[in-house]
Formats: structure tokens, sequence, C-alpha cells
């Protein structure tokens, strides 16, 4: 016996091709060896990371309970769109992986991610940066009441609500992201990282089917394309911030006696920033001379010194607030960029760099179609073509029963 469920994808929860008697259903009912059974598996369609998490835990139950029903059956799962992120989101875990033969994922966008090399202090920069601000409002708003008006108090009031903006923030991402108040900012981030995490499936246990001009894929990678030349930017401005805390770093260390070995030093390490960034063309010069030269008026002099009465070692943090302005409208836009995934999607983009792609990591069998006589949207083509009824046909019947998944064995050809 075979089992097949199929799932719809992005808005699309009354899906005409996921019902028994849609013409892939018929297909594949006619066609394929043995009894087949056809399963409808309905989400909430939403265009968010949170709803495909939520999709991918309720299949995985339909996935198991299946099993538990239908212990000898083969067990198919062909998916649409999201839908197919949705499936290899459910079989990242080991039982589920274990309960099905093969996917077969129809035009399906593939979001893969990388850790984006961002400063740890990125987040307690975020929140000094906004206490500024609130120091900065309540400097002018206060002016007429003396009393609060002392530039001490109005420090100490603004650090006040630095300390609670973090905190706070903190835990309303620990609990959205964790169902918990309190967590560590490294928890958080590698448990959405973890959440974006796909099953590694084999070459014999995925297909892909894709269809030429794929409307929603071209847009998705229209957003990847925009937010990557951001991400570019933003990389180089790390790099440039990180060579900036190795020279204060570096003066703190030399002292006042060293003050000209450590102007040489930071002349040297701008220097050598500019040359990479030129060399790798990230960014361009014009971009980057305005940032070493405040790395050099910040960390050319040794802690100790004074100027008009300030410590300079404290200037020193101005290239934190320099860093936070110009690098945090770029991760912003990277956000902004990301939000066909999701708008929670856009939010994980300001910590992850997300790309969508034609399949996952790894090396999988890919049937780009034909389409020669396709009609309507070009993504929804595989799931309503005659030629993509073929080989899921051939695709499924080429499975042969054996002890594991991994053992399952192809010879199809599909020219």
């Amino acid at each position: 016996m075979t089992i097949i469920t199929l799932i719809h994808g992005t808005w699309a929860r009354g899906a005409q091709w996921t019902k028994d008697t849609s013409p892939l259903a018929i297909a594949l009912k006619e066609r394929i060896e043995g009894d087949v059974r056809i399963e409808t598996f309905r989400w909430s369609g939403r265009n968010l990371h949170s709803s495909r998490r939520r999709a991918a835990v309720n299949l995985r139950r339909h996935v198991l309970i299946t099993a538990r029903q239908y212990p000898e059956a083969r067990h198919f799962l062909i998916a649409h769109s999201h839908g197919g992120v949705v499936a290899l989101y459910s079989l990242a875990d080991a039982e589920a992986m274990g309960s099905v033969s093969g996917v077969i994922c129809l035009a399906t966008p593939f979001i893969v991610r990388r850790a984006r090399p961002l400063p740890k202090q990125t987040f307690g920069l975020l929140c000094g940066f906004v206490a500024v601000a609130v120091f900065i409002f309540l400097g002018n708003f206060f002016r007429e009441w003396k009393w609060i008006s002392e530039p001490s108090l109005l420090l100490v009031i603004a650090l006040a609500v630095m300390g609670v903006l973090m905190l706070s923030l903190r835990a309303l991402l620990a609990w959205c992201v964790l169902g918990r108040w309190k967590a560590d900012f490294g928890d958080i981030y590698n448990a959405i990282d973890k959440s974006f995490s796909l099953a590694r499936l084999s070459s014999s246990e995925l297909l892909i089917l894709r269809a030429p001009g794929d409307e929603a894929s071209a847009a998705l990678a229209a957003s990847v394309f925009a937010s990557s030349i951001v991400g570019k930017l933003s990389k180089t401005m790390t790099a440039l911030y990180r060579v900036g805390t190795w020279v204060q770093g570096t003066n703190e260390r030399l002292g006042a006696p060293g003050r000209g070995k450590a102007a040489l030093l930071t002349i040297l390490a701008c220097v050598l920033a500019v040359v990479a960034a030129i060399g790798f063309n990230e960014v361009r010069i014009m971009v980057v001379i305005p940032f070493l030269l405040v790395l050099l008026f910040c960390f050319a002099t040794p802690a100790g010194d004074r100027f008009d009465g300030v410590e300079l070692r404290f200037v020193g943090y101005v290239v934190q607030m320099v860093y936070l302005v110009v690098t945090l409208p770029l991760l912003l836009l990277c956000s902004l960029f990301s939000v066909p995934f999701g708008l929670d999607t856009a939010l994980a983009a300001t910590l992850m760099e997300l790309s969508v792609e034609a399949t996952p990591v790894g090396t999988f069998t890919v049937l780009n179609l034909e389409a020669a006589t396709a009609h309507g949207l070009w993504h929804s083509l595989p799931h309503s073509d005659a030629e993509a009824f073929d080989a899921i046909v051939r695709w499924i019947n080429g499975w042969k029963t054996q002890k594991s998944i991994g053992d399952a064995k192809r010879s199809i050809d599909f020219d």
C-alpha cells in the first residue's frame, strides 16, 4: 500500500490540486502500483516562519499517526511551494523521517541561512544608542526643570532606561523564541538558528520539480539579492569595527608614553583596512575613509590623556556609536528585503543571512520541467502539468522497499 500526503503552499489552504479528485490525485491513484491512499494535510498557509514551524509540528504528528496505522505502507509527501519547507522542517525529527519513504517538492523555495558576523556587543550597542537618544530627549524636554536638567541626573536616568530596555528586549525575545522570560541572548540566537534547520535527506529520498520562470522564486531571489548587497556593506563595517577595537586595546596597553607608536599602529591598521576593502570589492573607498578617520581620531590617543577636561579613553566609545549608526540601517534594510519570507523571518534576517535556493544543501534529483503547453502561473505548473505527473509516478514506482530508507535504490531516467 502507498499513502501519499498532499501539502499545499502559502495562501493556498483550499488548493484544488490537494483534493482527492484533482488531476494529480487521479493520476497517482491510477498509475502507481498497488493500492493508493491520498490524504490532504492542511495548515494555516500564512506567510510566517512561525506558521510554517507550527505546521511542521502538526505534520510530524500526522506522519507518526499514519505510520502506526499502516506500518507496512510506503508513505510519501508531495508538497508545493512553502509546503516543501514545512515537510523538511517536520522531518528534521529522526522518528518522523524514519516513517517516510520519500518527499517530492514542487517549486519549493528552500531557505538556507548562515550566521551573520556581528560583534557580540551589537545588542548592547543598540540599547546604548536608544539610551543616548533618551538622554538627549530628556535634556530638551526637561530643560526648564532645573532639578532634573542636571547632566549627572540625566545620565543616571538614561543608563537606567538602557538597562530596563536591554532586560525587557531580552525577556521579550526569550518569551517569543523559547517560551520563557529568562534566557541568555546566545540561547535565543541558537534557538532561532535551529528553527531554520531542514531535514538532511539523501538524493534517493527527495525529488525536486521546478518550472522555468517561476514567479515566486524570482521575487524571493530579487529580495535575497538586494539583502546580500546590503549585507556585504554590513560585513565590511563589522570588520572595520573589529580593527578599531583591536587598535583601542593596543593603545590602552601601550599607555601615554607610547603615543607615537599607537598613532602609527592606528594609521597602519587603517591602511590595511582600506586595502582589504578595495581588494575584496566590498565597498568603495569613499565609504571606508570617513569611518577610518573616526577610528584615527578615537583610537590614536592612548588612555589617560585629556582634551578640554575630557578623558579621551571615553572618546574611544564614540566609534561604537558610529558603527551602530552605520550598521543598524544596513541591518534594517536586510530585514526589509526579507519581508517576502514573512515578517518574523525579516526580524531573524538582522541576526543571520538568509537566501532562497533551488535545493537544500546537498546532492539531489532535480527535474526542470519543459512546460511546452504551460498556461497560468509557472509557480503552479509542477502540480498541474502532465510531464510532472509522469515524473512523480515514475519516481514513486521506482522506490524499492528495503530495511531502511537509506538503502532505497532508484534507476529512473527522466529524459
